[in-house]
């Protein structure tokens, strides 16, 4: 035990220095967020949250390695990703922190509402997506209301330049913080066009920049090696897993 409470912490360490041997000098005054400060942020700070056991989150981080094969897609660099399983049987969102191909590691999981119809684009998609565009404040008029929200941030996904799919490059995934009634439905697919996250997990990834990589956006923490992609999964469960309960409502 101590063996590998050293190994983890040496593990850190070397992550924090490399972390810091590619940021600019002013921000190594700023503290530094491993993973492992992620996920103890990720506990403190989302308040619902689903604990998922270790064997489902190497389950996960097979299925989520299955899905990019075959879609042919390819995620090279190190970094945070955000993984959905849309199954209904489940309807989940996984934080996971992959550092190569193959390696996940579960920052935290909380439960989603995804599209309920099977028709709808939006709502078929999978497959890995890439953030184009995230928007702060009221949400389009255009939006179903179910997928509003009046001061929480949008998240705005598409297909990935150079991408097969890329020629329906007017294929946006929206993903939003549920609030007030939307909140009690989190767990099951009623969601319209969009998926809804809990809403503090919407602010947790704003606030830490999570899937903020290449954005303009300014920054309030020292976060190496962040994400941008949406990888949506279908696990094809064919019942719920004890570790996601229905919602109450």
């Amino acid at each position: 035990m101590a063996l590998h409470a050293q190994a983890s912490l040496s593990r850190r360490g070397l992550l924090s220095a490399a972390a810091a041997a590619c940021l600019p000098l002013p921000a190594l005054a700023t503290a530094i967020y491993t993973p492992h400060e992620l996920r103890q942020a990720y506990r403190r700070e989302v308040r619902q949250r689903l604990d998922v056991p270790p064997e489902e989150v190497r389950v996960y981080g097979g299925v989520s390695e299955l899905q990019l094969f075959s879609g042919r897609q390819e995620l090279l660099a190190p970094q945070y990703l955000l993984v959905v399983d849309r199954n209904p049987h489940v309807q989940a969102a996984f934080l996971f922190w992959r550092l190569v191909p193959g390696s996940y590691e579960l920052v935290g999981a909380s439960p989603v509402s995804t599209g309920r119809d099977p028709a709808s684009a939006v709502d078929a998609v999978r497959g890995l997506l890439e953030e184009v565009v995230a928007a702060d404040g009221a949400c389009p008029t255009a939006v179903p209301r179910p997928c509003r929200s009046s001061d929480l941030r949008v998240y705005d996904f598409g297909w990935p330049r150079g991408h097969a799919r890329s020629a329906r490059r007017d294929l946006r995934v929206r993903v939003r913080g549920a609030d007030g009634a939307a909140a009690r439905q989190l767990g099951r697919p009623c969601a319209e066009d969009c998926i809804l996250l809990p809403a503090s997990l919407v602010m947790f990834l704003d606030e830490y920049g999570v899937l903020d990589e290449g954005s303009a956006r300014p920054q309030r923490h020292v976060l190496p090696f962040r994400g941008r992609h949406l990888l949506v999964v279908d696990s094809e469960r064919d019942e719920r897993p004890g570790w996601s309960p229905p919602p109450l409502a």
